[in-house]
């Protein structure tokens, strides 16, 4: 220990005593080390912490998997009670979907986010009100107006009234009593998941309808969590939960199991921290690569600079070894300076890292799931103080055992006053390995950031289907509790077509029950004609429109007809279907005056092709699509209490100039129909757009600050090396120079020995490129992970940046005075 200490006072002393070499380690380091510290921060709150429930570990989502259509489905509620019923894994079951909710009484009317659910949900997850009480497993009835509130709406809406248990709220104008409020930070539904996964600021009884219960094959529109019971596997849970839906089955109608023809119902099984995370996984590890590669980049610099700090002191070293010190006392007292190093580094790293996971929140898409728990926590904390430790030694162990090995007869006759020792051949090979690298580590980050860039520029030129410019949307929701009959609801709609119309500023108006890059009503479609057991279609998107919808949106109709105002309930069922649909569907034929029907028995005939919308994101390809005329749909669907999707409008208003201004004008002209209406969602389509980009837009930034680092990081060390190289070999280029040597000749030289290195990295990046760009294929859209203009690109890049880096140091060896060069020596 007396040695250690030792070691470590001399250790700070040398540090010290050359404060630039520090300083430029310290701040290299830092930056490497706190960028790995802010994105493992990310990486620890979303992939590897535990959710916030009790043994989250055992929590599985169940959905459905229904012949006819693609992908998974959430669960219908006569098949989650029979399910619940008769399955023998699971330790409990519950059931939630997410729902809107429009909040009176205290202020201007607000649209909030909610969500139903089983009284088995709370604890299931293992959670119980901070204030109050849950619901109990005899509310889950009509009749049982009750509400739980989150710490954030009970705070930002009720002030934090403390006597808020027992107070009567107005939601969608009928009372509900407040019965508990969560604890502060709980969120639930978690984002990530496909189905009902937007955050709840209040809760409901889930209170199963009539409706719902007996709504087999119908009504998929629930999210199921599970807790398996101790010692029950995810696959002997999802064996028992197949075997069970076979004996579900044999409960359905007679109309369901014709169409299920002999096909069968599945129930796949999640974890559910897969189920959050699954779409983010890859892009979050493949960000944490590439700040790895950074940092070894950044090793490698410092490395280089301990390489020629130990070429200095060979006569130092040299010294101790005449005097009787050992290697292994040598390495580890050179290593301590590391060390040193390394932790200066790894404390100036926690204040970029936590500057950095500032940065992170503020520029992460809002999708990203569990953003709001990132932070730098005890792991974090672990992580950059071991990364620093780690990289001290692997930055130090190299030139501190080059060092150990110098013959102290031959440095101390070479070196004599300290002044002719030079670099061996073995540091020499030593720096060029470092720097080779160095190179392919950049070249790597680079590909990886260019195939984004292009990607990127693809999505911006894509086209979205619809002209988003001058366009403002507007959510409008209209209660069942105020409109109880469908008359009233088309009435309401209608005028405010006409109100808005007339509006100075609004050229053409429409409503629809979605909108682009936001579809919501998906369903399985039965083709006139086709036979059911040719295989599944895809699942439908449909939009139930009034008005010019399409004017108004801008999205354009290829062939056939609009819809007209005389296409009202009691008139024949007409359908406008994408370009998608129409090629899907009837393949080879002409979908004009061809028939298709969703769940039900109306068959709709195809009166016009429109253009392909994107529905989801900008990334995602078009899917098939339809629209139908929302004043047709009968009075049963606009008053069902099944959710109120149908009774909850999108208002698209184009405008000839800056569509923002008329917002004003439409919520007054809502408000003037009924000023307790909340209008929500209020944004311009551009925006909406942009929206859909931010993730791409989050990973390009990342990615692209990352290759740049590395390239300035390489460009710096091929510089230093050379620099360095130049400095040892003045005597060489004086005596050169002084015996006639062109300075073209010279300047060749040494840009002939950096641009060796830079070829050989070149080759070994591209090479790695080829094999870890594969990773990154699910980030791209409409280039490949091995598109050569791009790795063209960047190798053409990189060779100006080293050509760059070599030519300063070998322009100034060609100015060397060669009377000063030998005269020096």
């Amino acid at each position: 220990m007396n040695s250690l200490w030792q070691d470590i006072r001399y250790g700070l002393r040398m540090l010290a005593k050359n404060p630039g070499f520090t300083a430029i380690a310290v701040l290299t380091l830092a930056l490497g080390i706190g960028a790995n510290t802010a994105i493992f921060s990310v990486v620890n709150a979303v992939l590897l912490r535990p959710l916030p429930f009790t043994h989250a570990s055992r929590i599985v989502t169940i959905g459905e998997s229904l012949p006819g259509f693609s992908g998974t489905m959430p669960m219908s509620a006569p098949d989650y009670r029979a399910l619940s019923e008769q399955q023998s894994s699971f330790e409990t079951l519950a059931i939630y979907g997410n729902r809107h909710f429009d909040l009176t009484g205290e202020a201007r009317p607000e649209r909030i986010e909610g969500a139903r659910i089983s009284s088995s949900l709370f604890p299931l997850l293992g959670v119980a009100p901070g204030i109050g009480r849950a619901f109990t497993n005899d509310e889950e009835s009509a009749g049982h107006n009750l509400v739980i509130l989150s710490d954030a709406l009970w705070k930002r809406y009720f002030r934090s009234d403390a006597n808020i248990v027992g107070r009567t709220v107005a939601l969608d104008r009928i009372p509900y009593t407040v019965v508990g409020v969560m604890p502060a930070g709980f969120q639930f539904p978690l984002k990530g998941q496909q189905w009902n996964s937007e955050p709840a600021e209040l809760w409901v009884p889930m209170a199963f309808t009539a409706a719902e219960l007996k709504g087999w094959g119908n009504m998929y529109n629930h999210s199921v969590l599970a807790r398996l019971k101790p010692g029950v596997t995810l696959a002997q849970a999802q064996a028992d939960a197949t075997s069970t839906m076979s004996r579900i089955e044999k409960l359905y109608p007679t109309q369901f199991v014709a169409y299920l023809n002999g096909r069968h119902v599945g129930a796949p099984l999640t974890f559910l921290n897969t189920a959050i995370t699954g779409d983010v996984r890859a892009p979050l590890l493949v960000l944490l690569v590439a700040v790895g590669v950074v940092l070894l980049i950044a090793c490698a610099n410092v490395a280089n600079l301990l390489l020629a700090r130990a070429v200095r002191r060979q006569r130092e070293v040299a010294v101790r070894v005449a005097l009787g010190a050992g290697r292994w006392r040598l390495i580890r007292q050179l290593l301590s300076e590391s060390l040193l190093l390394g932790i200066g580094s790894g404390l100036a790293a926690l204040a970029v890292g936590y500057w950095g996971i500032g940065a992170l929140k503020y520029l992460a898409p809002e999708g990203l799931p569990r953003i709001n728990e990132v932070s730098m926590d005890g792991r974090v904390l672990v992580f950059a103080m071991v990364l620093a430790v780690a990289t001290s030694i692997l930055f130090g162990i190299i030139p501190a055992l080059q060092a150990a090995h110098v013959d102290p007869q031959q440095s101390l006759k070479e070196g004599g006053g300290g002044r002719g020792a030079g670099a061996t051949r073995g540091h020499r090979r030593l720096q060029s390995a470092l720097i080779v690298s160095q190179m392919a580590l950049a070249i790597m980050l680079l590909i990886g950031a260019g195939l984004l860039v292009r990607s990127f520029a693809r999505l911006l030129h894509q086209d979205p289907g619809f002209r988003q410019e001058r366009v403002l949307a507007m959510t409008v929701p209209v209660p069942l509790s105020a409109y109880p009959q469908a008359s009233q609801i088309r009435a309401f709609f209608e005028e405010l077509l006409s109100r808005a119309s007339s509006l100075p500023g609004a050229s053409v108006v429409g409503l629809s029950t979605d909108l682009p890059l936001d579809a919501q009503e998906r369903d399985a479609a039965e083709v006139e004609g086709r036979d059911p057991n040719a295989g599944a279609l895809p699942n439908l998107a449909q939009s139930w429109i009034m008005g010019d919808y399409f004017g108004a949106m801008g999205i354009t109709l290829k062939r056939g007809r609009m819809f007209t105002p005389e296409e009202r309930l009691g008139k024949p069922d007409v359908v406008i279907v994408s370009e998608t649909a129409a090629r899907l569907f009837w393949p080879n034929q002409d979908p004009i005056g061809k028939r298709l029907k969703f769940m039900g028995p109306r068959w709709r005939t195809v009166i016009g092709i429109a253009s392909d919308v994107k529905e989801t994101s900008m990334q995602a390809d078009a899917a098939p699509h339809t629209y139908t005329p929302y004043l047709q749909e009968p009075d049963d669907v606009l008053t069902s209490t099944n959710g109120g999707e149908m009774r909850t409008l999108h208002l698209a208003v184009r405008s000839p100039s800056d569509p923002s201004a008329i917002s004003i004008p439409l919520r007054d002209a809502v408000a003037s129909l009924d000023p307790q209406i909340a209008v929500a969602d209020v944004k311009t389509m551009e925006s909406t757009v942009h929206e859909s980009l931010a993730p791409q837009r989050f990973n390009l930034f990342l990615l692209g600050l990352f290759a740049v680092l590395a390239v300035f990081l390489a460009a710096v060390g091929v510089y230093g090396v050379l620099s360095y190289s130049v400095t040892q070999r003045t005597r060489e280029i004086g005596v050169k120079i002084a015996l006639g040597a062109q300075q073209s000749n010279l300047l060749g030289d040494i840009l002939r020995d950096g641009m060796s290195l830079t070829l050989v990295g070149a080759i070994i990046g591209v090479l790695g490129a080829f094999l870890l760009t594969r990773l990154m294929a699910s980030l791209l859209y409409g280039v490949t992970a091995r598109d050569p203009l791009t790795f063209a690109g960047v190798v053409t890049l990189m060779t100006l940046v080293s050509l760059a880096a070599c030519y300063i140091p070998a322009r100034r060896a060609t100015r060397i005075d060669p009377l000063v060069a030998l005269r020096h020596e």
